[in-house]
């Protein structure tokens, strides 16, 4: 479901992926729409002098306004989630891709494996370089995978850039076992 071609092959998707087809065939009718990165289910919009027609290629092409929208953030977070205008905005098409690479990267952990999500985190680093959690779970993929040296890069770059993350400690003794694990390598 999170493979473009599966999905035109198969004709169905998540919200995410039936949205970007349905933004790709928009844009060759000349529709403008662009992505927007609801919480927990993806639409697109199309902007108007009148105000946003938000559509939900995931639901057969609903239209929905933003009464709809908070209907459904509360249904789908029995309420834990204080709706936002900004829920609304506009995805960029980076946006778009880290979000389509986490859905695969959280497949492939669930399924234990870890070869495939090491892969998805590469591609999400290309997307977003900087990203601190990424950059510790590749470190963590890398460390059940038995690969220590690009484990500990990574580990160890996590806590430059998030020193007082709420994972720090475990970290830290994670890095521990790591150099000693290594040291006996050697």
């Amino acid at each position: 479901n999170n493979y473009l071609n599966d999905v035109l092959d198969r004709h169905t998707g998540i919200p995410l992926s039936l949205s970007i087809v349905f933004m790709e065939v928009a844009t060759r009718v000349g529709f403008d729409v662009e992505g927007v990165g609801f919480p927990g289910h993806f639409l697109v919009k199309h902007e108007t002098e009148d105000g946003d027609i938000i559509i939900d290629p995931f639901n057969k092409g609903e239209l929905l306004d933003e009464d709809d929208c908070r209907k459904r953030l509360d249904a789908m977070f029995g309420g834990n989630v204080e709706y936002s205008p900004r829920m609304l905005e506009s995805a960029s098409r980076r946006s778009m891709c880290a979000r389509l690479l986490l859905n695969l990267k959280e497949i492939y952990l669930k399924a234990n494996d870890y070869p495939r999500a090491l892969a998805q985190v590469d591609r999400l680093l290309l997307v977003t370089p900087d990203d601190a959690e990424e950059i510790r779970d590749r470190g963590m993929i890398s460390y059940r995978l038995e690969c220590y040296s690009a484990a500990v890069a990574d580990l160890s770059r996590y806590l430059e850039i998030q020193p007082q993350a709420g994972d720090s400690k475990e970290i830290r003794e994670t890095l521990r076992m790591l150099w000693q694990l290594e040291s006996r390598l050697n």
